[in-house]
């Protein structure tokens, strides 16, 4: 009996093992099919996530998505999509700058018992995306349609300024320059313009100045591309017929001009429109930040939190030496720059020696580099801006003597070719073979590179003796090589590279240039005489111009003149930049929206899949 029981007792713990054993497979089968069902639920919801911010009307980063993807009496499962921003060290393959470029799309799947709530099985799936904005003049690849443009568009009144090296909109003088100034390429005035004004010029001083500057540096073939450094370089749109004066003295500059109804402006300036911004539209949300009212030996660039480099100060500014800014400066007030060297330059995507950090780096848009109330610049200002100025109000200057920096004096030609580096620097490449032992790399020489019957200045930062390369202060690009000039720099200019907008501008003259009148008649008179003397002598005459910038016609005077003499190169420069592409204000791009049923295909974002991870 008991043999029998002990039996029995062996066969109920075999049984009950194997029913247990059973039970647990079992549990394990239903908790992978479970798990199963999780992931698929979370590669759906990720599969929908990626396609909803693909499609024009997405809302973005706060998009937060769930979706019932099955449903019955013993199952149901859930998907629960939202969007992360990339962090610094998440993702190994992408640098930093590149990170708001970037977003993480985090698919959450959940099996649950329809019966029970508490029993419950999560799986998550992420991809890191990055946004391919599509920008005009790209090179379309297969499946992309040309015409399509993420880029965002200006408002029209901006928009109208664009073709304008400068737009003065204020009335009264719009514009009012004298010797030493220089504005390359089609000028928008609302009202009237004044050059050469000073008072101590007599009735024939200033006539034969602005004559002998047009037939010297203009063209009598009607051409607007007049040669450095006269003071016009290019056709004047006026919104009402100038008065005679005016036209009187842009014949004798042989500037062309015109009328048009065309009256472009900009909106005034709201700082909150600045304060808070997005890369792109329905994007991640920065902050700017902000400055205080001085900026001095110090210097500004873009960040991971701050992307587009945008510097916001309420109030009035002043910038002393030893600036550099890469980004866009917003100030509500004034800002006086009073130091050397200060560089600002609008972000162009460049890093360490000129790398694209982004495909198509040259055809993405840039946000202005100063946008103000008004703008003011000192005598002693040294100064590189490069990207659109926007100003509610004026721009002001007093032009810089045109004094050199201590050095030994060089005067080295030949050609050259020039790349970017990282703002503000270029590099530049020396074609030929001079003696560079005399130059030092700190701002004390500059070279002139020549472009058409124009050119720039750039200061030099450093020099590379054996490998002649200069680094030198601004965007300089030349593929092949032009001419070039290198001299000692000079001690106070303004160099302005991009289009400007204001309520007027307004540039005093240097001092040199404010001789007394009987100092002008004289000056006249003498030059008048040289002149006669060369024809007797059967010699070339002298333009006014070139005798007043010859230094050795000012023997017996003081300083500056009598090391300078008194130049036209001017020393307050305006320049077009007509391959950059401008926008007024953030965001750098929005979705495209095809408007005929053959490019809605295309329209909304385009993102590329960089990683999809995952959880085990």
């Amino acid at each position: 009996m008991l043999i029998v029981m002990l039996a029995i007792g062996m066969s109920l713990a075999l049984t009950y093992g194997f029913v247990r054993t059973q039970v647990t497979s079992l549990r394990l089968t239903q908790n992978d099919s479970r798990r199963d069902l999780a992931l698929e639920a979370a590669r759906t919801g990720l599969s929908m996530g990626l396609q909803r911010m693909q499609a024009p009307e997405w809302v973005g980063v706060s998009d937060v998505y769930t979706k019932v993807i099955q449903q019955d009496s013993t199952n149901k499962t859930v998907c629960d999509v939202h969007f992360e921003p990339l962090v610094s060290g998440q993702f190994a393959g992408v640098p930093e700058i590149e990170l708001p470029l970037h977003l993480s799309v985090v698919s959450q799947g959940t099996w649950s018992a329809p019966s029970n709530s508490t029993e419950q099985v999560s799986r998550t799936v992420k991809a890191v995306v990055r946004l391919l904005p599509r920008l005009p003049g790209r090179t379309a690849r297969a499946g992309d349609l040309a015409t399509a443009s993420d880029q965002a568009v200006n408002p029209t009144n901006y928009a109208a300024t664009l073709p304008y090296t400068l737009t003065a909109k204020g009335s009264g003088t719009s514009l009012n320059f004298d010797p030493g100034t220089r504005v390359e390429g089609p000028i928008w005035l609302n009202d009237n313009i004044t050059f050469f004004t000073d008072s101590n010029w007599s009735s024939s001083v200033r006539p034969t100045l602005l004559t002998e500057t047009g037939n010297q540096f203009g063209s009598s073939s009607g051409s607007t591309s007049f040669q450095h450094p006269h003071p016009l370089n290019g056709p004047i749109l006026f919104s009402r017929t100038p008065k005679n004066a005016i036209q009187t003295d842009l014949s004798r500059l042989k500037t062309t001009w015109t009328t048009t109804t065309t009256n472009p402006s900009v909106a005034s300036l709201d700082i909150n429109l600045w304060s808070n911004y997005r890369l792109y539209d329905r994007g991640i949300n920065y902050q700017a930040t902000s400055l205080g009212g001085t900026l001095e030996n110090t210097t500004l660039r873009p960040s991971v939190s701050n992307p587009l480099g945008v510097f916001v100060r309420s109030g009035d500014l002043s910038i002393r030496g030893g600036v550099i800014v890469q980004g866009t400066l917003i100030v509500t007030g004034q800002i006086t720059i009073q130091g050397a060297p200060v560089s600002i330059a609008s972000y162009n995507w460049r890093g360490s020696g000129g790398t694209p950090l982004i495909t198509g780096a040259d055809q993405w848009p840039r946000l202005p580099a100063i946008v103000a109330g008004s703008m003011n610049f000192t005598r002693e200002a040294r100064v590189v801006v490069e990207g659109a100025m926007l100003l509610n109000g004026d721009l002001t200057g007093d032009g810089g003597a045109f004094g050199w920096r201590s050095g030994t004096q060089v005067d080295l030609t030949g050609t050259a070719t020039a790349t970017r580096d990282q703002q503000p620097y270029s590099t530049v490449q020396l074609v030929n073979s001079p003696s560079l032992a005399t130059l030092t790399g700190d701002l004390n020489y500059a070279i002139w590179l020549a472009e058409g019957t124009s050119g720039r200045w750039y200061q030099i930062q450093s020099v590379d003796v054996a490998a002649r390369k200069l680094t030198v202060v601004g965007e300089a690009q030349f593929t092949t090589a032009v001419p070039y000039r290198i001299r000692l720099n000079r001690n106070q200019f303004v160099e302005l590279n991009g289009p400007l907008v204001a309520n007027t501008m307004n540039i005093n003259s240097c001092l040199p240039w404010q001789l007394t009148a009987s100092q002008w008649n004289e000056r006249q008179q003498t030059w008048t005489a040289t002149n006669d003397l060369l024809a007797q002598l059967g010699q070339p005459r002298i333009s006014f111009p070139d005798w007043l910038a010859n230094p050795a016609n000012f023997i017996g005077w003081l300083p500056p003149l009598l090391t300078t003499g008194l130049p036209l190169e001017p020393t307050f420069h305006l320049r077009p930049t007509p391959s950059v592409k401008y926008l007024s204000t953030g965001p750098l791009f929005r979705p495209f929206v095809g408007t005929t049923t053959s490019d809605s295909a295309y329209s909304g974002y385009r993102w590329k899949i960089i990683d999809w991870r995952e959880e085990t």
